[in-house]
């Protein structure tokens, strides 16, 4: 993945997870492919409960998708040297379902960033997000709001 989330490290997401997402917000998915989800479930069902980031990293679906895996799958797509057209089949696919994976996932992303920064709302009782809290514990928005 081109972008590090620093606020997440330690909560990414889940297939799970992103299943969850991606029916709940469908709509911010306009214009990318989230088949890719429902194709590594579907895989996980048939063979063994588990599946391959990008074709190659084999994982739960109850495990996170760290920023590692994703790195580590590219690579072994773009270092890999299919022998026959069947493998060369399988390498665009691998590499076509990890890009979408990566598109899902930035969307998660900063759609969590945009709660996790979230200020107060007036009109309820929440007092903002986990990282406006933060922000405001050590600035002067907290400051102001006191």
């Amino acid at each position: 993945m081109t972008t590090t989330y620093y606020e997440f490290i330690g909560k990414e997401p889940s297939l799970n997870d992103l299943r969850e997402f991606v029916e709940t917000h469908n709509e911010l998915f306009d214009n990318i492919n989230i088949y890719v989800v429902e194709e590594y479930l579907k895989f996980c069902k048939d063979y063994y409960g588990y599946y391959y980031v990008g074709g190659q990293i084999k994982i739960l679906p109850t495990e996170p998708i760290k920023t590692e895996l994703i790195t580590k799958a590219r690579q072994i797509n773009d270092e890999a040297q299919p022998g026959h057209m069947m493998e060369v089949s399988s390498l665009i696919h691998s590499k076509n379902n990890l890009n979408n994976l990566e598109q899902i996932l930035n969307v998660y992303y900063e759609y969590k960033l945009s709660e996790y920064y979230a200020p107060p709302s007036p009109s309820y009782t929440d007092s903002g997000g986990e990282g406006y809290k933060k922000v405001a514990a050590e600035t002067i928005i907290g400051k102001n709001n006191k």
